[in-house]
């Protein structure tokens, strides 16, 4: 209804990288960004954008974003996940598994078979590429 919502742009950029349309997350969160660029939720929107370009297998163009996300809010587990995975198909395995011990120390219960149950990326196999780069890092199954 508002198209002015930096809001609404973001969590349809999140809603199409669910669905698997990277292209169209990409441009959904760069308009959230334009529209409020100093947004309390930026880091959001800048791990969005590191998931886009993951998916779309942009490894090297997720990194910076995700460093981003990570610097504003350093505790965002999304962006942590988003890191560890794009940094393992990146060929950084050892900096993927320095991160996964961040993430384990903010959240030790981590499972990636919790995350399996109810993550919403589609289709199956981005999913697979997305938890297979967390297995790689070492996260507990």
């Amino acid at each position: 209804v508002n198209e002015n919502s930096a809001f609404a742009w973001g969590m349809s950029g999140l809603t199409y990288c669910y669905l698997g349309e990277p292209e169209q997350a990409l441009d959904r969160f760069a308009r959230a960004l334009r529209l409020s660029p100093f947004d309390p939720l930026i880091h959001f929107w800048l791990a969005g954008n590191g998931l886009a370009e993951f998916l779309a297998g942009r490894y090297d163009n997720a990194l910076p974003w995700l460093h981003k996300a990570r610097h504003v809010n350093p505790r965002f587990l999304a962006a942590m996940r988003h890191l560890i995975t794009c940094l393992v198909h990146n060929g950084q395995v050892d900096d993927a598994k320095a991160v996964a011990q961040e993430l384990l120390a903010v959240e030790p219960g981590f499972r990636v078979s919790t995350l399996s149950s109810w993550y919403p990326l589609r289709p199956a196999a981005n999913l697979k590429r997305y938890l297979d780069g967390l297995r790689k890092a070492g996260l507990p199954e």
